[in-house]
């Protein structure tokens, strides 16, 4: 099987043996592939001969740490892709030295495989190929206030279910004063995306753990629309958002929170 018509890859680096192959089983039994390396540089090298569609690495490493290997692929331009870090270290300096050099995602080591499989699946399969750059923004601003003190990596999970509540019960609303025409044109789901982006950037303005959590309630306020307004938002797959922040239509209606021009 030619490698453009294979499953796509996960790159999992660990100078530990035993992690890449506990975490290999989940991946593979996702459908997907899987390649390794014991440490950044090895990985550099991996990515050259094949980009991979997600990678997985440890935080301490021989020659080059994970976040070492962040920070080369993209000075080098070579990052086309989301970084999962996994450590058994969940402080905010990790989050903080991880977002700034480009880490996308974290998780704390020891996981249950449910989680670590959910994360996969949201980064390979779903609308993001990247945390976008005015999230990780927020978020750096955010976890510099809270520094070295805040919650841990461990508490992601908690926030985006509250995200999701209170921007649907929000969306709802604005989509009820739109109109029933509303939704018939792509730029109609543009400014639809405009909005709830800002809606989400205010309802995390104090919470860097949400922040990282945005493109998840994002995707999950989508699905979770009435069917009659969720039928016309998603005519087509969720569009790639880190495509569309800089579009006009985009960051206009994110200014004016308003669903028409």
């Amino acid at each position: 099987m030619a490698v453009e018509d294979a499953p796509p890859s996960v790159l999992l680096v660990d100078d530990e043996a035993l992690v890449s192959r506990l975490y290999a089983r989940a991946v593979q039994a996702m459908g997907f592939r899987t390649q390794f390396a014991s440490n950044g540089l090895e990985a550099l090298e991996q990515v050259a001969q094949e980009p991979p569609a997600l990678i997985i690495t440890d935080l301490n490493m021989p020659g080059l740490s994970g976040v070492g290997l962040v920070e080369k692929l993209v000075q080098h331009g070579d990052k086309t892709f989301p970084v999962i870090l996994a450590s058994g270290d969940d402080t905010v300096p990790v989050l903080l030295n991880g977002l700034a050099a480009g880490v996308d995602d974290f998780l704390v080591k020891g996981m249950p495989f449910a989680v670590f499989s959910e994360r996969i699946r949201f980064w390979v399969d779903g609308p993001f190929r990247g945390l976008p750059r005015h999230i990780r923004a927020a978020a750096l601003k955010t976890f510099s206030q809270l520094a070295p003190y805040g919650p841990p990596v461990k508490r992601l999970r908690a926030p985006a279910d509250l995200l999701v509540d209170r921007a649907r019960a929000t969306m709802v609303d604005l989509l009820g004063e739109a109109g029933d025409g509303f939704g018939l044109r792509e730029v109609d789901r543009i400014r639809f995306l405009g909005v709830l982006d800002q809606v989400l950037a205010i309802l995390c303005r104090t919470n860097g753990l949400a922040h990282l959590r945005r493109p998840d309630a994002m995707v999950a306020v989508i699905n979770r629309l009435p069917v009659f307004w969720r039928a016309r938002i998603l005519r087509e797959d969720v569009p790639r958002l880190d495509s569309l922040i800089d579009e006009p239509t985009f960051r206009h209606a994110a200014n004016s929170l308003g669903l028409h021009p």
